[in-house]
């Protein structure tokens, strides 16, 4: 899926790039739980969504260990 942040960043989830909206040469790409996890964020906006749920579906879901140290290490990338 391909989302746009405040009409100045784009996110592709598909292969984790996000980028400025007027500069494509900005480009990063994010790894892929970086990736899980922002995309799990963009289909929840304007949801609260608490940590075991978060925790399940980016890490657990995908065979990864979870841990609270793990999603804020990630949440602060």
């Amino acid at each position: 899926m391909f989302y746009t942040i405040n009409n100045t960043i784009n996110f592709r989830d598909t292969d984790g790039v996000i980028w400025l909206v007027q500069d494509e040469e900005s480009s990063i790409s994010l790894t892929a739980t970086t990736s899980r996890l922002l995309a799990f964020l963009l289909e929840r906006q304007g949801v609260v969504v608490n940590r075991d749920e978060i925790l399940s579906q980016v890490w657990d879901a995908h065979g990864l260990r979870s841990s609270n140290n793990s999603l804020n290490k990630y949440i602060s990338d």
